[in-house]
């Protein structure tokens, strides 16, 4: 299974929206503070590596879960807490 309809392996720019989320077919958290970044979608097969487009600085990687729309974080919600 692939997201690519050629099985080919891709890649993409977007923008991360104001929610933190970037993606068409499926939607892919990514978190508030990077919203407004461009990015780089690698794509190969279910796996995926969102890269920040000027630093190269990988923001996530994950395999994407065809049962669900939303690729959440993983990260509970809210702001991350200060120590």
């Amino acid at each position: 299974m692939s997201l690519n309809k050629d099985d080919s392996d891709s890649s993409a720019f977007k923008d991360i929206d104001a929610r933190g989320v970037t993606g068409q077919r499926c939607h892919i958290g990514i978190g508030r503070t990077h919203a407004g970044t461009h990015v780089r979608l690698l794509i190969q097969d279910l796996n995926v590596q969102v890269i920040h487009a000027t630093t190269g600085e990988i923001l996530r990687e994950l395999e994407i879960d065809l049962n669900r729309d939303y690729q959440p974080t993983g990260r509970p919600p809210g702001p991350t807490k200060k120590q």
